[in-house]
Protein backbone atom coordinates (compact mmCIF):
# COMPACT_ATOMS: atom_id res chain seq x y z
CA UNK A 1 0.00 0.00 0.00
CA UNK A 2 0.62 4.16 -0.36
CA UNK A 3 -0.08 6.79 1.10
CA UNK A 4 -0.59 10.36 0.00
CA UNK A 5 -0.24 12.50 2.98
CA UNK A 6 -1.70 16.22 2.21
CA UNK A 7 -1.01 18.87 5.08
CA UNK A 8 -3.33 21.56 4.45
CA UNK A 9 -4.37 25.32 5.52
CA UNK A 10 -6.31 28.07 4.45
CA UNK A 11 -5.68 26.35 0.70
CA UNK A 12 -9.08 26.48 -0.91
CA UNK A 13 -7.53 28.32 -3.70
CA UNK A 14 -5.14 25.51 -4.09
CA UNK A 15 -6.46 22.32 -2.80
CA UNK A 16 -8.78 20.92 -5.66
CA UNK A 17 -5.33 20.96 -7.88
CA UNK A 18 -3.60 19.12 -5.45
CA UNK A 19 -6.19 16.79 -5.47
CA UNK A 20 -6.79 16.03 -9.42
CA UNK A 21 -2.98 16.08 -9.52
CA UNK A 22 -3.13 13.19 -6.97
CA UNK A 23 -6.10 11.05 -9.22
CA UNK A 24 -3.38 11.57 -12.01
CA UNK A 25 -0.63 10.06 -10.34
CA UNK A 26 -2.99 7.38 -9.21
CA UNK A 27 -4.69 6.64 -12.66
CA UNK A 28 -1.78 7.09 -14.46
CA UNK A 29 0.79 5.19 -12.27
CA UNK A 30 -1.08 3.20 -9.36
CA UNK A 31 -2.14 0.39 -11.47
CA UNK A 32 -2.58 -2.51 -9.08
CA UNK A 33 -1.48 -0.57 -6.14
CA UNK A 34 -3.49 0.23 -3.24
CA UNK A 35 -3.59 3.34 -2.01
CA UNK A 36 -4.77 5.97 1.18
CA UNK A 37 -5.45 9.44 1.59
CA UNK A 38 -4.63 11.56 4.82
CA UNK A 39 -5.66 15.26 4.91
CA UNK A 40 -4.16 17.18 7.59
CA UNK A 41 -5.88 19.89 8.05
CA UNK A 42 -4.19 23.22 10.60
CA UNK A 43 -7.72 24.76 11.34
CA UNK A 44 -8.81 26.37 8.37
CA UNK A 45 -10.95 29.25 8.34
CA UNK A 46 -12.12 28.74 4.83
CA UNK A 47 -13.73 26.05 2.79
CA UNK A 48 -10.56 23.68 2.81
CA UNK A 49 -12.05 21.17 4.67
CA UNK A 50 -15.06 21.04 2.60
CA UNK A 51 -14.00 21.12 -0.79
CA UNK A 52 -11.45 18.19 0.19
CA UNK A 53 -14.79 16.30 1.68
CA UNK A 54 -16.51 17.08 -1.57
CA UNK A 55 -13.85 15.95 -3.72
CA UNK A 56 -13.32 12.67 -1.90
CA UNK A 57 -16.99 11.84 -2.02
CA UNK A 58 -17.21 11.85 -5.89
CA UNK A 59 -13.56 10.35 -5.72
CA UNK A 60 -13.65 7.42 -3.25
CA UNK A 61 -13.07 4.58 -5.53
CA UNK A 62 -9.74 5.46 -6.33
CA UNK A 63 -8.90 4.57 -2.13
CA UNK A 64 -8.84 2.04 -0.42
CA UNK A 65 -8.96 4.19 2.50
CA UNK A 66 -9.55 8.00 2.83
CA UNK A 67 -9.18 10.39 6.26
CA UNK A 68 -9.77 14.02 6.77
CA UNK A 69 -8.20 15.04 10.23
CA UNK A 70 -8.54 17.99 12.03
CA UNK A 71 -10.71 19.78 14.99
CA UNK A 72 -10.51 23.12 13.79
CA UNK A 73 -8.11 24.83 15.89
CA UNK A 74 -4.62 25.90 14.14
CA UNK A 75 -1.41 24.70 15.76
CA UNK A 76 1.53 25.32 13.61
CA UNK A 77 2.91 23.11 10.78
CA UNK A 78 4.88 20.89 12.63
CA UNK A 79 1.62 19.46 15.02
CA UNK A 80 -0.54 19.17 11.89
CA UNK A 81 2.67 17.03 10.24
CA UNK A 82 2.38 15.11 13.58
CA UNK A 83 -1.29 14.72 13.87
CA UNK A 84 -0.90 13.05 9.96
CA UNK A 85 1.67 10.95 11.11
CA UNK A 86 -0.35 9.33 13.73
CA UNK A 87 -2.66 7.87 11.62
CA UNK A 88 -0.32 6.62 8.70
CA UNK A 89 -0.63 2.88 8.47
CA UNK A 90 2.39 1.97 5.21
CA UNK A 91 5.43 2.52 5.09
CA UNK A 92 5.37 4.29 1.81
CA UNK A 93 4.21 7.60 1.70
CA UNK A 94 4.28 11.09 0.12
CA UNK A 95 3.84 14.09 1.95
CA UNK A 96 3.28 17.18 0.26
CA UNK A 97 1.58 20.74 1.13
CA UNK A 98 -2.20 20.93 -0.47
CA UNK A 99 -1.13 24.19 -2.16
CA UNK A 100 1.50 21.98 -4.07
CA UNK A 101 0.81 19.89 -7.19
CA UNK A 102 2.15 16.43 -7.91
CA UNK A 103 4.02 16.11 -11.80
CA UNK A 104 2.82 13.85 -14.26
CA UNK A 105 6.07 11.85 -13.47
CA UNK A 106 5.75 8.35 -11.13
CA UNK A 107 5.46 9.12 -7.59
CA UNK A 108 5.52 4.98 -7.59
CA UNK A 109 8.56 5.09 -9.38
CA UNK A 110 10.46 7.27 -7.13
CA UNK A 111 9.38 5.51 -4.62
CA UNK A 112 10.95 2.38 -6.00
CA UNK A 113 14.46 4.16 -5.23
CA UNK A 114 13.58 3.39 -1.47
CA UNK A 115 14.80 0.06 -1.90
CA UNK A 116 18.21 1.34 -2.39
CA UNK A 117 18.01 4.49 -0.61
CA UNK A 118 16.79 5.90 2.40
CA UNK A 119 16.10 9.69 1.66
CA UNK A 120 14.93 10.52 -2.31
CA UNK A 121 15.08 14.56 -3.57
CA UNK A 122 15.01 16.32 -7.03
CA UNK A 123 15.39 19.71 -8.16
CA UNK A 124 11.87 21.06 -7.60
CA UNK A 125 10.13 23.62 -9.99
CA UNK A 126 8.44 26.52 -8.60
CA UNK A 127 5.11 27.70 -10.71
CA UNK A 128 3.07 30.59 -10.42
CA UNK A 129 -0.55 31.37 -11.50
CA UNK A 130 -0.63 34.73 -13.46
CA UNK A 131 -4.32 35.61 -14.21
CA UNK A 132 -3.97 37.05 -17.92
CA UNK A 133 -0.97 34.46 -18.78
CA UNK A 134 -2.05 31.78 -17.48
CA UNK A 135 0.60 29.12 -15.28
CA UNK A 136 4.36 29.92 -15.09
CA UNK A 137 7.01 28.02 -14.43
CA UNK A 138 10.17 29.83 -12.44
CA UNK A 139 13.04 28.42 -14.78
CA UNK A 140 15.92 31.49 -13.41
CA UNK A 141 18.77 29.27 -13.07
CA UNK A 142 20.39 31.52 -10.19
CA UNK A 143 17.22 31.16 -8.27
CA UNK A 144 18.03 27.05 -8.39
CA UNK A 145 21.49 26.10 -8.69
CA UNK A 146 22.35 26.76 -4.96
CA UNK A 147 19.57 23.68 -3.90
CA UNK A 148 20.84 21.63 -6.44
CA UNK A 149 24.01 21.99 -5.85
CA UNK A 150 23.41 21.06 -1.94
CA UNK A 151 21.51 18.12 -3.59
CA UNK A 152 24.61 16.96 -5.43
CA UNK A 153 26.93 17.56 -2.23
CA UNK A 154 29.11 15.53 -1.37
CA UNK A 155 28.50 13.30 1.98
CA UNK A 156 31.11 15.05 4.33
CA UNK A 157 29.16 18.05 4.00
CA UNK A 158 25.37 17.17 4.22
CA UNK A 159 24.74 17.69 8.15
CA UNK A 160 26.59 21.00 7.95
CA UNK A 161 24.35 22.41 4.84
CA UNK A 162 21.51 20.96 6.72
CA UNK A 163 22.19 23.06 9.40
CA UNK A 164 22.80 26.42 7.09
CA UNK A 165 19.62 25.93 5.84
CA UNK A 166 18.28 22.62 4.80
CA UNK A 167 19.83 19.80 2.63
CA UNK A 168 16.88 19.28 -0.07
CA UNK A 169 13.48 21.12 -0.56
CA UNK A 170 11.03 19.86 1.72
CA UNK A 171 8.42 19.49 -1.50
CA UNK A 172 10.38 16.45 -3.08
CA UNK A 173 11.72 14.84 -0.09
CA UNK A 174 10.54 11.13 0.14
CA UNK A 175 11.37 8.60 2.68
CA UNK A 176 9.98 5.57 4.37
CA UNK A 177 7.91 5.86 7.58
CA UNK A 178 10.14 3.63 9.81
CA UNK A 179 12.37 6.65 9.65
CA UNK A 180 10.48 8.90 11.54
CA UNK A 181 11.15 7.40 14.89
CA UNK A 182 10.27 8.71 18.41
CA UNK A 183 13.14 11.28 18.68
CA UNK A 184 12.62 12.10 15.15
CA UNK A 185 9.12 13.44 16.25
CA UNK A 186 9.73 14.61 19.02
CA UNK A 187 12.22 16.71 17.87
CA UNK A 188 10.04 18.33 15.18
CA UNK A 189 7.12 18.94 17.83
CA UNK A 190 9.06 21.47 19.96
CA UNK A 191 8.89 23.67 17.01
CA UNK A 192 5.88 25.54 15.29
CA UNK A 193 6.16 26.16 11.81
CA UNK A 194 9.65 24.82 10.76
CA UNK A 195 8.99 21.30 10.19
CA UNK A 196 11.43 20.07 7.25
CA UNK A 197 14.83 20.97 9.03
CA UNK A 198 14.67 19.53 12.25
CA UNK A 199 13.58 16.32 10.42
CA UNK A 200 16.16 16.16 8.18
CA UNK A 201 18.87 17.21 10.23
CA UNK A 202 17.54 14.52 12.80
CA UNK A 203 17.58 12.03 9.88
CA UNK A 204 21.52 12.20 8.82
CA UNK A 205 21.68 12.48 12.99
CA UNK A 206 21.08 9.74 13.64
CA UNK A 207 21.25 7.45 10.61
CA UNK A 208 24.11 6.53 8.01
CA UNK A 209 21.10 8.07 5.32
CA UNK A 210 22.28 6.63 1.88
CA UNK A 211 20.72 9.06 0.08
CA UNK A 212 19.68 9.78 -3.84
CA UNK A 213 19.33 13.00 -5.38
CA UNK A 214 17.38 12.25 -8.82
CA UNK A 215 17.73 14.81 -12.46
CA UNK A 216 14.02 14.51 -13.17
CA UNK A 217 11.25 16.46 -11.25
CA UNK A 218 8.22 14.79 -10.13
CA UNK A 219 6.14 18.05 -7.86
CA UNK A 220 5.95 21.23 -8.73
CA UNK A 221 6.04 23.77 -5.59
CA UNK A 222 3.70 26.70 -5.77
CA UNK A 223 4.88 29.87 -5.15
CA UNK A 224 2.03 31.27 -2.62
CA UNK A 225 2.62 34.34 -0.73
CA UNK A 226 0.30 33.14 2.05
CA UNK A 227 2.57 30.46 2.67
CA UNK A 228 5.94 30.28 5.43
CA UNK A 229 8.67 30.92 3.10
CA UNK A 230 6.60 33.48 1.31
CA UNK A 231 4.44 35.77 3.53
CA UNK A 232 4.49 39.16 4.74
CA UNK A 233 2.84 37.95 7.57
CA UNK A 234 5.21 39.93 10.24
CA UNK A 235 3.36 37.28 13.14
CA UNK A 236 4.23 33.94 10.93
CA UNK A 237 7.66 35.54 10.42
CA UNK A 238 8.24 36.22 14.08
CA UNK A 239 7.16 32.43 14.52
CA UNK A 240 9.78 31.12 11.99
CA UNK A 241 12.03 32.99 12.99
CA UNK A 242 11.84 31.79 16.56
CA UNK A 243 11.98 28.32 15.68
CA UNK A 244 15.11 28.66 13.62
CA UNK A 245 16.99 30.66 16.32
CA UNK A 246 16.09 27.40 18.48
CA UNK A 247 17.19 25.12 15.95
CA UNK A 248 20.86 27.42 16.26
CA UNK A 249 20.24 26.53 19.95
CA UNK A 250 19.97 22.68 20.10
CA UNK A 251 22.86 22.88 17.46
CA UNK A 252 24.98 24.66 19.36
CA UNK A 253 24.41 22.94 22.48
CA UNK A 254 24.48 19.75 20.99
CA UNK A 255 26.59 19.36 18.43
CA UNK A 256 30.08 17.76 19.47
CA UNK A 257 32.08 18.92 15.66
CA UNK A 258 33.47 22.15 16.11
CA UNK A 259 33.35 22.63 12.56
CA UNK A 260 29.12 21.79 12.67
CA UNK A 261 28.99 23.98 16.05
CA UNK A 262 30.92 26.61 14.42
CA UNK A 263 27.84 26.62 11.39
CA UNK A 264 25.23 26.79 13.73
CA UNK A 265 26.71 30.10 15.39
CA UNK A 266 27.19 31.42 11.90
CA UNK A 267 24.04 30.76 11.12
CA UNK A 268 22.49 32.01 13.98
CA UNK A 269 24.53 35.56 13.68
CA UNK A 270 23.02 35.20 9.76
CA UNK A 271 19.75 34.83 11.33
CA UNK A 272 19.31 38.14 13.29
CA UNK A 273 19.64 40.57 10.35
CA UNK A 274 23.61 39.89 9.94
CA UNK A 275 23.18 38.15 6.35
CA UNK A 276 26.91 39.10 5.60
CA UNK A 277 28.18 36.27 7.94
CA UNK A 278 27.08 33.77 5.49
CA UNK A 279 30.25 33.77 3.89
CA UNK A 280 31.81 32.72 6.78
CA UNK A 281 30.18 29.60 6.43
CA UNK A 282 32.22 26.41 6.32
CA UNK A 283 29.70 25.08 3.69
CA UNK A 284 30.20 28.36 1.70
CA UNK A 285 33.00 27.78 -0.76
CA UNK A 286 32.51 24.76 -1.17
CA UNK A 287 28.85 25.40 -2.86
CA UNK A 288 30.90 28.26 -4.49
CA UNK A 289 32.85 26.11 -6.25
CA UNK A 290 30.06 23.58 -6.94
CA UNK A 291 27.97 25.75 -8.53
CA UNK A 292 30.24 28.11 -10.51
CA UNK A 293 33.55 25.80 -11.39
CA UNK A 294 32.61 22.14 -11.07
CA UNK A 295 29.25 23.41 -12.31
CA UNK A 296 28.83 20.73 -15.32
CA UNK A 297 26.12 18.09 -13.33
CA UNK A 298 24.41 21.76 -11.72
CA UNK A 299 24.03 22.45 -15.10
CA UNK A 300 22.91 19.19 -16.52
CA UNK A 301 20.47 18.61 -12.94
CA UNK A 302 19.12 22.21 -14.31
CA UNK A 303 18.81 21.77 -18.19
CA UNK A 304 17.12 17.90 -17.75
CA UNK A 305 14.78 18.94 -14.39
CA UNK A 306 13.84 22.64 -15.00
CA UNK A 307 14.76 24.04 -18.50
CA UNK A 308 13.68 21.62 -20.73
CA UNK A 309 10.33 20.58 -18.87
CA UNK A 310 8.74 24.03 -18.81
CA UNK A 311 6.23 23.48 -21.38
CA UNK A 312 5.47 19.83 -20.74
CA UNK A 313 4.69 21.13 -16.70
CA UNK A 314 2.61 23.92 -18.22
CA UNK A 315 0.80 21.38 -20.01
CA UNK A 316 0.51 19.23 -16.90
CA UNK A 317 -0.90 22.37 -14.99
CA UNK A 318 -3.76 22.82 -17.46
CA UNK A 319 -4.62 19.12 -17.59
CA UNK A 320 -5.27 19.34 -13.89
CA UNK A 321 -6.87 22.97 -14.21
CA UNK A 322 -9.55 21.23 -16.77
CA UNK A 323 -10.33 18.61 -14.23
CA UNK A 324 -10.70 21.35 -11.13
CA UNK A 325 -12.85 22.96 -13.53
CA UNK A 326 -15.51 20.30 -14.12
CA UNK A 327 -15.18 19.15 -10.60
CA UNK A 328 -16.28 22.65 -9.45
CA UNK A 329 -19.15 22.67 -12.60
CA UNK A 330 -20.86 19.28 -11.16
CA UNK A 331 -20.46 20.83 -7.33
CA UNK A 332 -22.22 23.88 -8.66
CA UNK A 333 -25.12 21.88 -10.35
CA UNK A 334 -25.61 19.95 -7.06
CA UNK A 335 -25.96 22.98 -5.07
CA UNK A 336 -28.33 24.68 -7.61
CA UNK A 337 -30.48 21.55 -7.68
CA UNK A 338 -30.76 21.63 -3.95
Amino acid sequence: MFTFISCTYNHEQFILMHLESIKYQIIHNFSGIKVSLIIADDGSKDSTVYLCNEWIAKNRALFDHTEVIGDGINRGTCKNLILALQHLKTDLFFLLAGDDVYGYRSIMEVAGNLDRYDLVSAPCPAFYQDSNEGFKIEVNYEIYKTNIAKGLSHPFFRRALTITGCLVEAAPAIYRNKLLDKEVVEFISRYRLIEDQPMIYKFFKNNKIKFKYLDYSYVLYRMNPESVSHTNNDTIKAFAKADLESLCNYYLTHEKNPILKYTAFIRKKSLNRHSRFAVFYPTYLYLVVKQNILNKRVKYYYKTAIETEQERMVEHLLEIQRNVTSFKDGLLRVDMGN
